[in-house]
């Protein structure tokens, strides 16, 4: 998949993202580490609300980090790894320790 094709496809997915997350007001996903599955929610509140300026932010950032995340596979030849969901998961996981909100392990 080329840049192009990416990007395209990385928007698609992105408003997909955006609009689950204007009508639950949150994004859940699992992640493993070493062999261990915790699960996460991420949470987009401003004073206790939910906040869609707060919710754009994140889509933007996930947009720019997923960008970057091809360009470094690209440059490494790494092909199989240039799908959009498997790029955009890569990098929820990697900030869901640090920024979602632990709900259980499994």
């Amino acid at each position: 998949m080329d840049r192009n094709e990416f990007v395209s496809e990385l928007d698609r997915i992105l408003e997909r993202i955006r609009d689950y997350i204007e009508e639950k007001h949150e994004l859940p996903i699992s992640a493993d580490y070493s062999g261990e599955l915790n699960h996460y929610t991420f949470y987009f509140p401003r004073k206790g609300e939910y906040s869609p300026e707060i919710a754009s932010l994140f889509i933007k950032r996930l947009r720019k980090y997923s960008l970057e995340a091809y360009d470094i596979l690209s440059n490494e030849g790494s092909n199989e790894d240039l799908d959009p969901i498997r790029i955009i998961v890569g990098v929820l996981q990697l900030v869901a320790k640090r920024i979602a909100r632990p709900v259980s392990k499994g």
